[in-house]
């Protein structure tokens, strides 16, 4: 899959980081996402071999999936706090 969607040219790097209170607490580098303007922009046939490997869902799901590190940064936090 990874293949395929670097062929398509739809991969972009990024890195994030954590703040907390202003703080940076931590970065994460050197990954890949989908780049959604470029999967928007696509053509059909293109969108149609996507959907027919079954890899749309997946890409849908690794895009929501970026939105919960912030937030699963802060659970593994509070995880750590109760521990110690």
């Amino acid at each position: 899959m990874c293949f395929a969607l670097q062929r398509l040219g739809i991969l972009a790097p990024f890195s994030m980081e954590v703040t907390e209170n202003g703080r940076k607490a931590t970065r994460l580098k050197d990954m890949f996402r989908v780049d959604e303007a470029k999967l928007a922009a696509l053509k059909p046939a293109a969108h149609k071999a996507l959907v027919a490997k079954g890899f749309m869902s997946r890409i849908h799901a690794h895009l929501h999936s970026l939105e919960n590190f912030s937030r699963l940064y802060r659970r593994e936090q509070q995880r750590g706090s109760a521990k110690g």
